[in-house]
């Protein structure tokens, strides 16, 4: 520091200490901040790392999560002594270290989150395509990491300790953590900013454009009602005895039931097939009977939705089997009991109990599917909001960096009080995405909730059951 007017270190303490206690506000919010991260983002990383079934989104929150942590861990506390002495910051290598490790976390959970809307894209829209295996998360993860750490490598260059004029104070010089002001580096300086300006509007338009395709999507399946009851039979298919004789002793008997319900006429609108059963009848001179499943009225103007998921579509192959084969029944089992009159009570016992054995095997796989749907719907909804959340949490601090490029005085000569305490808050906004996330997963996973309330309340009854174990082998002793 140049002391020919009369200067001493004491005045640049002097001005340094009113800077922090402008700033203190600021300081107590990124210290917050950092709490929660530092507290929530472990916990993600423990639950869909270790304690879920692993699959590939699960590694993709995971990675969000390691990235979040670094920058709790490494880039909230530099901050916090970046506003400490904003102008004796102490190292310069501390400070390119610091800014890079803030572009690289941000840029790679940016990465992730685009990857992570593609799999939900592939998974909704897609999902006879090939999908994103445990191997190619892996990969794509430490593509990302590359990709993050080479278009954040100019930080080492564009930001270093840079003199600072203090109006308040003339002839003062502190010193800064931020980018350099020369005017040879500002048009590279631009530059940077502009690519990651247009690396973070790409990112947008293609976060926007994929929840969209699997929004519309999602609300396309939702008109697929999926009932967990049986619907009742609609139509009774008489079978014609062979005899005269036998019409006025089972006039009554051979009556069986085909059940149509509205749901497998959809299923058989979406697969545009036509369903029908052939009744067998113990009759040498007839031929089989074509039966029909006739649509009711009600469902014959609606054009209900296409089922997206593979999962979706085994189900229900799976489902009208069950139907048909379930309708069927009742008509081989016509033959049998018009065969066999003496054994009628028990083969219709037997019918009865077969045809329950198959309603449960339908409730079973319309639950399977209603499941699936709500799955598929609950984690889109997630990462849905992480990446809305990344999204808005960036939008100030872009804003201000590049205002901060252009402007050649340095901020604490341009604003009041106030003013610096809401551009300190604002330019420090992409820490908001690193601390939420654990929030969001806790709001939208009801597992990942049990799992920190039953983590916290371990922890809180954990010492007391001690002490009270203690002093009850204490009390046992003195007894004996």
């Amino acid at each position: 520091m140049n002391n020919s007017t009369g200067l001493t270190v004491n005045d640049l303490d002097r001005v340094n200490d009113e800077m922090a206690v402008i700033l203190q506000p600021v300081i107590a919010i990124v210290c917050v901040y950092m709490i929660i991260g530092l507290l929530g983002n472990p916990l993600v990383i423990y639950y869909y790392g270790c304690s879920v079934k692993p699959s590939p989104s699960y590694y993709f929150i995971v990675a969000v999560a390691v990235f979040d942590l670094i920058i709790c861990c490494i880039c909230i506390p530099l901050e916090i002594i970046d506003m400490m002495f904003s102008y004796k910051f102490p190292s310069a290598i501390g400070c390119k270290m610091f800014r890079f490790v803030n572009y690289f976390s941000s840029m790679g959970t940016g990465f992730v989150l685009v990857v992570i809307a593609i799999d939900r894209y592939r998974k909704v829209c897609q999902p006879f395509k090939t999908q994103i295996t445990m191997k190619m998360a892996k990969t794509i993860i430490f593509i990302g990491c590359f990709a993050s750490a080479c278009i954040s490598w100019p930080i080492f260059v564009f930001y270093d300790i840079h003199a600072v004029s203090i109006t308040s104070v003339p002839g003062l010089i502190g010193y800064d953590c931020t980018t350099v002001r020369e005017k040879q580096y500002k048009l590279f300086i631009l530059i940077f900013n502009g690519v990651c300006f247009l690396i973070f509007l790409v990112s947008i338009i293609t976060l926007t454009v994929l929840y969209i395709f699997v929004g519309k999507k999602l609300c396309y399946l939702k008109r697929f009602r999926f009932s967990t009851t049986i619907e009742k039979p609609f139509k009774n298919i008489e079978t014609r005895p062979t005899t005269s004789s036998g019409v006025q002793s089972h006039s009554g008997r051979f009556k069986h039931d085909i059940s149509s319900s509205p749901k497998l006429i959809q299923l058989m609108k979406i697969n545009k097939r036509t369903y029908t059963t052939k009744s067998s009848v113990y009759n040498p001179g007839k031929q089989n009977a074509k039966v029909s499943f006739p649509e009711s009225t009600q469902n014959s103007n609606k054009k209900p939705p296409l089922l997206t998921e593979k999962t979706f579509s085994t189900l229900i192959r799976t489902y009208i089997k069950e139907e048909n084969s379930l309708n069927n029944s009742g008509q081989t089992d016509s033959n049998v009991i018009s065969d066999f009159a003496d054994s009628d009570s028990d083969a219709r016992n037997s019918k009865h109990d077969f045809r329950n054995v198959r309603q449960r095997r339908l409730i079973h796989t319309k639950k399977k599917i209603r499941d699936q749907y709500i799955h598929l719907k609950k984690y889109t909804l997630l990462m849905f909001s992480v990446s809305l959340a990344f999204i808005v949490s960036f939008l100030p601090y872009l804003a201000l960096m590049t205002w901060r490029t252009v402007v050649p005085q340095h901020e604490g000569n341009l604003m009041t009080k106030d003013q610096l305490v809401a551009y300190n808050i604002c330019i420090r906004s992409w820490i908001i995405s690193s601390v939420v996330n654990p929030l969001i997963y806790g709001f939208f996973n009801a597992d990942f909730s049990s799992f920190v309330f039953g983590r916290i309340k371990r922890c809180l009854f954990c010492g007391s059951k001690q002490k009270y174990e203690t002093n009850s082998k204490q009390e046992s002793s003195h007894t004996a």
